[in-house]
């Protein structure tokens, strides 16, 4: 074999070896921006999907917070004016409110998976459920005029207040922690 030829051999295999090598480092650098797209797609999906539930957690809890408003306001209100006709409409239409809060809004708070959030709801849902019956029970003795202690009933619409304020501000910082950790 020729000089000549040897070196158009070699020059020919240099080629190939290029395009080759070529071919592979450009199919592996897609492959590999191709791939760590698609991981930022599924984590964007993953951020999104948390977010939402966040957001579904937070519209339950402002429901919660508006249904103890309710609450608080129509027992101060029968309690410092005596009037029960006025607030008995209002004390009908608090099942309303607490449509807000079924159990597919209460989903949201489960689907986040965190055992404080969970446990912390409970102890929401409780507070106001006591607190309703209380209002309920407040409503019929008025209404048989049974005589009522008022300062007695101030002081548990107050402790209702402050109980109910501290888990809710547990709950709001603990849904701003998740929020932060993703």
């Amino acid at each position: 074999m020729s000089e000549e030829n040897l070196r158009i051999l070699i020059e020919f295999f240099g080629a190939v070896l290029v395009a080759f090598m070529t071919y592979f480092f450009t199919r592996s650098h897609y492959e590999r921006k191709r791939r760590d797209e698609l991981a930022d797609r599924e984590f964007n999906r993953r951020l999104s999907a948390k977010d939402k539930k966040i957001a579904d957690a937070q519209d339950y809890l402002n429901a919660y917070l508006e249904l103890t408003r309710t609450i608080t306001r129509i027992e101060l209100g029968m309690v410092t004016s005596g009037d029960t006709d006025t607030y008995e409409a209002e004390v009908n239409k608090i099942p309303d409110l607490t449509n807000n809060l079924t159990a597919n809004r209460m989903i949201s708070i489960m689907q986040l998976g965190d055992s404080e959030l969970q446990g912390l709801n409970i102890q929401l849902m409780l507070l106001a459920r006591q607190e309703y019956e209380n209002l309920c029970d407040l409503l019929s003795a008025m209404k048989r005029e049974d005589t009522v202690d008022k300062n007695a009933i101030l002081e548990r619409i107050s402790e209702f207040s402050g109980k109910t304020g501290v888990v809710i501000t547990k709950i709001q910082v603990r849904l701003n922690t998740l929020a932060e950790k993703m």
